[in-house]
């Protein structure tokens, strides 16, 4: 019986160590601690079958385990009861992040690097016999994800003050934000954007959108002139004109914009590289066959790739970060900045992200990328008993399962055999 009560005394303690439970979980917990001390017939045993029952709700504490710090102690599995108590508090950060009603706040620049990934400025000229010109004008800017990131969605729709609306498309797992009134784009929107710009290309669609929604806003779209002028502009927004609107407008000269570059001196907002990477970012676990003891080898790599034309915008990461080099893949018209080397990893990614943390799904696998991290920079996977091995293989398993469609496609570009130029 001393033994039963000395483990459930351990129980208690490790709980409040670590946990975030509340008292009343707690004490649910230990009682089933308790009964398990009791069934290992008050011996040693007890104590082996209250290990195995953590090992058994353990995929998620073994991760766990490795997104902490790498402080070692002689205790039971190398780990000290710090590292524990910091992952614990780490996966609770993790469940606010992403389950919570609403994230309580977001960074202006970490909107308009999210929006620089994944929004888009449209304008439509549809012919429409019930006004007076025969065209119907409509401007609206709107930034998709998956679904599962629905939460981070409405917190961009309530940062804005819950202009606009939030809806699931149509045979898509995608969710949208959209804003299409005149007068949240020029009150809300429109400031927005110039007092916190976009750093891609798409500054240029933003610059061009502003002048048709401020042509809207004179109601020079209710004149044929003035829908000619917002042609003229919409020539050179995103993908250009329809063939219909070419045959319909003959004499539309497209604008010019003479942009300066944006991306000089290094003037990336921390906030802006964390909105980007929430949307355009990959953290990637391999594991390859290899003529080690154990048979494979792992590996990380982080990256963001882009079209060409943001070339200059990756070149500036390797400076940002202090590591890393671009890829330039120039028959895909696509480029790829990554960092592959743990240490850089551990040194420069993983505390940068802690600071300036990503947003919605894809953080869940930030910290897999870091649990990851500290298991190959502390040399764990190369262990004898091969636990912390299978620890990455579940690691990279869960990455897989939460990455996007984009996010695969993004990546499947470097690990193709296309001839690149590689800058360093």
């Amino acid at each position: 019986m001393l033994i039963s009560i000395e483990i459930m005394l351990l129980a208690i303690t490790f709980l409040i160590l670590i946990s975030s439970l509340s008292f009343d979980d707690i004490l649910g917990q230990t009682y089933a601690i308790y009964i398990i001390a009791i069934a290992g017939a008050e011996s040693a045993i007890g104590l082996g079958i209250l290990v195995a029952f953590y090992r058994l709700n353990s995929s998620l504490f073994l991760s766990c385990l490795s997104r902490g710090q790498t402080t070692y102690s002689k205790t039971v599995n190398k780990f000290s009861f710090k590292r524990i108590a910091r992952c614990y508090s780490t996966m609770a950060k993790n469940n606010y992040t992403t389950n919570q009603a609403k994230i309580s706040s977001i960074d202006p620049w970490f909107i308009t690097g999210l929006f620089d990934a994944e929004s888009s400025f449209v304008v439509t000229v549809l012919k429409n016999p019930r006004y007076k010109t025969g065209w119907n004008v409509q401007a609206r800017v709107q930034i998709k994800m998956h679904e599962k990131d629905r939460v981070l969605i409405q917190s961009i729709q309530e940062f804005f003050g819950a202009i606009g609306y939030v809806s699931k498309l149509n045979n898509s797992s995608a969710v949208e934000f959209r804003v299409s009134t005149l007068k949240d784009l020029v009150d809300v929107i429109l400031p927005h954007f110039d007092n916190y710009p976009l750093n891609t290309k798409k500054h240029s669609d933003y610059l061009l959108f502003k002048q048709i929604v401020l042509l809207m806003l004179n109601k020079e779209h209710n004149t044929l002139e003035g829908i000619q002028k917002i042609v003229n502009i919409r020539a050179s927004l995103n993908t250009g004109l329809s063939k219909d609107l070419k045959e319909a407008f003959p004499m539309t000269i497209p604008v010019t914009l003479n942009l300066e570059n944006r991306i000089k001196n290094n003037n990336l907002h921390p906030e802006w590289v964390a909105g980007f990477s929430t949307g355009e970012s990959n953290f990637f676990i391999a594991v390859q066959k290899s003529k080690t003891k154990s048979g494979l080898s792992t590996s990380l790599r982080f990256s963001i790739a882009q079209h060409s034309r943001d070339l200059l915008l990756l070149e500036s990461f390797v400076n940002f970060f202090g590591s890393g080099f671009v890829m330039n893949y120039k028959k895909r018209l696509i480029c790829e900045f990554i960092i592959t080397k743990i240490d850089h990893v551990v040194e420069h990614i993983i505390p940068f992200f802690d600071k300036h943390p990503i947003l919605g799904s894809k953080h869940l696998n930030f910290l897999d990328f870091k649990s990851a991290a500290y298991i190959i920079k502390n040399k764990e996977h190369l262990n004898e008993d091969g636990l912390g091995l299978e620890e990455i293989l579940q690691l990279k398993r869960r990455i897989t399962l939460l990455y996007s469609n984009k996010a695969m496609n993004n990546h499947s570009v470097v690990d193709g055999t296309e001839k690149s130029d590689q800058k360093r």
